[in-house]
């Protein structure tokens, strides 16, 4: 009998989510910002050290919109993939 893992599950669960998330976002039937506020753990960990220093700690700037902008980017220009 095979043995499941229950925090693998979840693992995949949640790259299962994302990915249809972004598809999503990036066809334009789901908004950036509700991409952004869904995914900003795994979105902050993957490009915090591509923000500014201040921004990344909220102190001159805000990471959830420095997130929405870069993630805009590819709405725009859905050719970049």
């Amino acid at each position: 009998m095979k043995q499941i893992n229950p925090d693998q599950v979840a693992i995949e669960f949640e790259v299962d989510s994302f990915n249809e998330d972004f598809d999503s976002m990036r066809n334009g039937s789901l908004d950036v910002s509700t991409f952004v506020d869904r995914h900003f753990n795994e979105l902050f960990d993957k490009h915090v050290h591509e923000m500014p220093y201040g921004t990344a700690k909220a102190r001159d700037g805000d990471p959830f919109e420095w997130l929405e902008d870069f993630y805009a980017g590819f709405v725009l220009a859905p050719g970049k993939f």
